[in-house]
């Protein structure tokens, strides 16, 4: 139960990085316009002076870095995770191939981004940074490419994980009693049918064989049965 529980948690922060990433790589990049459109009051003159081609192109620069540093080690960090997620749910009682497959799956397209995409994106990127928006474009194409495929793989990715997390949150040996609480009543009264039937059938069966005795076998055995029973009173 500690492992799953674990392997809970392990999968939880891997869905929360991988979202939190996203959401920082985006703004980095929208922070760049909300700079320009309202420029700091030091550096407002500088900036008209500089120009406001070249200090977006900074800007865009620095925030394109950022991004590719904080995604390169997230990228490891999360073959790291994978590995945990996985040692977690192979050691724990009742393993599940669900859980074994899904996260060996990740695992690779983690690794796929961290060695192919991101790593084909970073490549293509820093030949354009400093360049006009319309020059390189075919640089610029086989670069959408790459992120198009990056966000493909990141997609089913988090799809994976939030699949995982919902098995592991749904407990499989305890579904029914969770889901169809009555079905715990109806096996007792099943349980109870059972032996009322058994009982009456051990009464019939005393009976007829009183019948094949005389008069007082018969009282024997109708005593007999009738002190079994402790709330009757034989007239």
């Amino acid at each position: 139960m500690h492992t799953r529980r674990l392997a809970s948690f392990i999968i939880g922060a891997w869905i929360m990085g991988c979202l939190l990433m996203i959401f920082i790589s985006y703004q980095n990049m929208v922070n760049v316009d909300r700079i320009m459109g309202n420029p700091p009051g030091p550096v407002a003159k500088d900036i008209e002076d500089l120009g406001s081609d070249i200090t977006r192109m900074l800007l865009r620069y620095q925030a394109s870095e950022m991004n590719r540093f904080i995604f390169n080690t997230w990228g490891v960090g999360q073959i790291g995770i994978g590995l945990a997620f996985l040692s977690a749910v192979t050691f724990t009682a009742h393993r599940s191939k669900f859980l074994l497959i899904g996260g060996a799956v990740a695992v690779l397209l983690a690794g796929i981004q961290v060695m192919y995409t991101m790593h084909s994106m970073m490549a293509i990127g820093r030949a354009f940074d400093f360049l006009p928006i319309n020059a390189a474009l075919k640089e610029r194409e086989l670069y959408q490419g790459y992120s198009t495929l990056n966000t493909v793989l990141e997609v089913l990715k988090i799809l994976i994980g939030f699949s995982l997390a919902i098995r592991l949150l749904i407990d499989r040996y305890g579904w029914k009693k969770k889901l169809l609480p009555i079905a715990p009543k109806r096996l007792e009264k099943r349980r109870r049918s059972v032996s009322g039937s058994t009982r009456t059938s051990s009464v019939a069966g005393i009976a007829a064989a009183g019948k094949t005795t005389d008069g007082g076998g018969v009282a024997v055995e109708r005593d007999a049965v009738d002190k079994s029973d402790d709330g009757h009173v034989d007239g």
